[in-house]
């Protein structure tokens, strides 16, 4: 079997990728392609905060219904830098009767030598370079970095290395991973993107990266830079929350972080949404009501019988007016973390989860099989915390929010649904 590895970090993967993988297909008369996703490649940062669980699971919906392409997660499982030399080795001795192609970019091609152990891969597989900053001299294709064409550079490394090096000519391909991050950085607002990215990226691409707030950079505006000022801020909360409760509120942001990575959301804008769940905490019961009524912030009446409720509400104005938050979905998961709702988001169900199972809590029963649930089912563990929370409340005979039992019902059915007896 003919089996090509279209290997990267995949930061995302756009259409350029999926026309590479098809037309090596086509040109090398493959049986397989496979995009094998870089877990921490050692030539390269990944950028932006996006882990390498996302960017596999944007190879998944991208490729998804593609005939002869899969996706590998080899190198996702490794906790170590991957080295291809590594990899090709294992697999062509796993697949002995299997013939692999590895197919990288011109660029790489003029890099190979710097690769670690290029003799190495060069004796497993045959590697195909496709052409993408050319110019013609003479009727010959010529890299406009080096001076040299790819097939010469291609023949003198097969020569050198005993291997197989070949180079493919299709159309320039427009537009790179970084190109994208460029555009999807600079945005000044959530909606705000350029009908371009329609073209770049698979449609199922660009609903997960808008979905999953990868790629933004809206919390906090400091000056003209568009950042949030954790050490700042940070220092800050040190200052107005009392010990116990500031270092909840650590524990808070470092779970928020890691749900976010295993939900492939936005590490930086659920950080700052734990860091600050909290700021209005420790500030006296009276102030919140003059807060809510010189800003007119509606006060239900279980606040009015339970105003610690009002923290949340508070903080989420204060996260605003004070520390400048200018992210609505920050706000907004802020001023539920405490009762919840219904249909929450995934940043406000990952705070909501955050806030109970955060490592320094220690009293709550049924503690640990929510802490596991948590990374299992984000839906079953805010279910598991509603109803213990309700039951800790009718037994000590507390004022209940409706809209924690309202959000209670609403987990309830999810689960309910999801459960089968085969």
């Amino acid at each position: 079997m003919k089996i090509g590895i279209l290997g990267g970090t995949f930061n995302p993967i756009h259409n350029g990728h999926i026309f590479i993988a098809k037309k090596a297909m086509e040109l090398l008369h493959l049986d397989k392609m496979i995009f094998l996703v870089a877990g921490e490649p050692p030539h390269k940062g990944v950028a932006e905060n996006t882990s390498r669980f996302a960017r596999n699971e944007m190879v998944k919906l991208a490729i998804a219904g593609s005939e002869g392409i899969s996706s590998s997660d080899f190198e996702i499982f490794s906790v170590k830098k991957d080295y291809t030399y590594k990899t090709v080795e294992l697999l062509s001795k796993e697949y002995p009767l299997d013939e692999f192609f590895f197919i990288i970019g011109e660029d790489s091609l003029f890099a190979f030598e710097s690769w670690m152990h290029p003799e190495i891969i060069a004796k497993y597989v045959t590697i195909v370079s496709f052409g993408r900053k050319i110019k013609y001299d003479n009727g010959a294709k010529i890299n406009d970095a080096y001076g040299i064409s790819p097939e010469e550079k291609a023949k003198a490394l097969s020569l050198k290395y005993q291997g197989n090096f070949l180079t493919l000519s299709t159309e320039e391909l427009p537009y790179s991973s970084s190109e994208i991050r460029d555009i999807l950085l600079k945005r000044e607002d959530i909606d705000d993107f350029p009908d371009s990215l329609h073209e770049m990226l698979p449609e199922k691409v660009l609903d997960f990266i808008l979905e999953r707030r990868l790629y933004e950079k809206f919390a906090l505006i400091r000056g003209s830079e568009r950042t949030f000022d954790f050490d700042g801020i940070t220092e800050t909360l040190k200052g107005v929350l009392k010990k116990k409760r500031f270092i909840h509120t650590l524990g808070v942001a470092d779970t928020c972080a890691a749900l976010a990575e295993r939900y492939c959301l936005n590490e930086e804008i659920t950080r700052a949404a734990g860091l600050l769940h909290d700021n209005a905490k420790n500030i006296p019961t009276e102030s919140y009501f003059e807060i809510c009524a010189e800003n007119d912030l509606d006060v239900t009446e279980a606040e009015k019988k339970a105003p610690y409720l009002l923290h949340a509400k508070v903080g989420a104005f204060l996260a605003k007016a004070k520390y400048g938050v200018v992210d609505s979905g920050i706000i907004h998961a802020i001023s539920v973390h405490t009762t919840g709702e219904p249909a929450m988001d995934l940043l406000s169900e990952i705070l909501f989860v955050s806030d109970y199972i955060e490592p320094n809590r220690n009293k709550a029963k049924n503690l640990a099989e929510i802490r596991e649930a948590a990374f299992y089912d984000l839906n079953l563990a805010t279910y598991m915390i509603l109803s213990d929370t309700l039951d800790y409340l009718r037994e000590t005979k507390a004022e209940i929010d409706e809209k924690t039992e309202e959000t209670y019902r609403y987990y309830k059915k999810i689960i309910d649904d999801k459960r089968t007896l085969y």
